[in-house]
């Protein structure tokens, strides 16, 4: 049977310690939209956009405090609209350098379903409850992904 819905509109508040590089949403660039301060974990970070099926949401960040431990200084942490959260099926890609266009834009090799959980104490001001991810204890620089799907596939992968 055919289904139609509208679009729906999404809001994401996220953060990462120590700074968002890059934001990209179905394959573009939307760094741009984002609110609040990339460089400041403590600021809570926002996007507003239009849920397109099946789109990648990319979040690329680097934790500055990189030690012996990553998954100690780093984290990643979100919250959206339509559900979506940290604790819900996200994939990582890390490394020691920069993030490649190929694996910020959600695409590549060697994502993997196993993230770290952060033991960093540097969490989003309105959900400290939810779980802090990092890719790797060995990555200073780490992509996360999700892929926008409906209510019914969130729940059943939750």
């Amino acid at each position: 049977a055919f289904r139609w819905s509208p679009a729906e509109m999404i809001t994401c508040s996220f953060t990462a310690s120590s700074a968002v590089d890059a934001v990209y949403y179905n394959g573009q660039d939307v760094t741009g939209q984002v609110s609040g301060s990339l460089s400041d974990w403590t600021a809570e970070k926002r996007l507003v956009f239009t849920q397109v099926y099946g789109a990648y949401l990319v979040i690329t960040a680097r934790d500055d405090d990189a030690g012996e431990d990553n998954c100690a200084t780093g984290s990643f942490q979100i919250k959206c609209s339509n559900g979506v959260t940290t604790a819900t099926g996200w994939e990582s890609y890390g490394l020691n350098d920069t993030i490649s266009l190929l694996h910020r834009s959600g695409g590549g090799t060697g994502w993997s379903v196993e993230s770290c959980r952060s033991s960093s104490p540097k969490a989003l001001p309105t959900a400290a409850w939810l779980p802090q991810i990092w890719a790797s204890s060995s990555a200073k620089y780490a992509a996360f992904r999700i892929r926008d799907m409906d209510s019914w596939e969130l729940a059943l992968k939750s």
